[in-house]
């Protein structure tokens, strides 16, 4: 039986900006797993026939949108030097590296993420203010199911400008379990309600506890 290694448990903050927005949950798995590679730190390994790092991320983006806050979970064998110079060198411009500490908290206590939601739009701000003041239905899908829901409901805060003829958009969301909502379907909203979206940008700038407090 192989001897168990005890572990202790470390957290990255990282962007993914540039050409790693269209990067796959796979392919930013791979880019980090070569990046922990790269590091030289002493990571522990999942078991069985195939170690490799054992990695936890936040809820993942759709392909084309931006983040500034993303979170990784990752662990070095128990006594292992945490050498944070070498793990920031490691890791692609696209994907930088903002904060390493050791968590106190687990990445499912998260509870909103906020979005800044960027286009050109025949919309103004007034007409989009009032969209979201009453009910959204739309088909919110799962892995597992479908059902025609309220999406404001999963909306904890909205801020809607408009200057020069781009909209931006600053959106706080659910981001918990089956309570989560992707910002593509606040974009679908803004479509089947009839108006224009075109130059769009996303990006995903902030994690929050139940608390509204920064997630760390």
């Amino acid at each position: 039986m192989k001897e168990y290694v005890p572990f202790v448990d470390v957290r990255a903050v990282f962007e993914k900006t540039g050409a790693a927005m269209y990067f796959s949950h796979l392919d930013l798995s791979r880019a980090v797993s070569r990046a922990l590679r790269r590091s030289k730190l002493n990571i522990w390994l999942t078991e069985g026939f195939s170690p490799r790092p054992h990695l936890v991320f936040t809820p993942p983006l759709p392909l084309g949108y931006e983040s500034t806050c993303e979170i990784m979970d990752f662990r070095l064998n128990l006594g292992a030097r945490l050498d944070i110079d070498a793990f920031e060198s490691a890791f692609p411009p696209a994907l930088k590296v903002r904060d390493v500490y050791f968590p106190e908290t687990k990445l499912k206590d998260i509870a909103f993420a906020k979005y800044s939601i960027n286009f050109s739009s025949n919309a103004d701000e007034n007409e989009l203010t009032k969209l979201f003041s009453e009910p959204v239905m739309m088909v919110k899908r799962t892995k597992r199911s479908e059902a025609n829901v309220d999406i404001t409901k999963f909306i904890k805060d909205i801020d809607i400008t408009k200057n020069d003829g781009i909209i931006n958009m600053v959106v706080t969301l659910s981001c918990s379990g089956t309570e989560s909502l992707s910002p593509a379907y606040v974009i679908n909203a803004i479509t089947e309600g009839g108006f224009e979206v075109t130059a769009l940008s996303v990006c995903r700038s902030a994690f929050y506890s139940d608390s509204m407090e920064i997630f760390r």
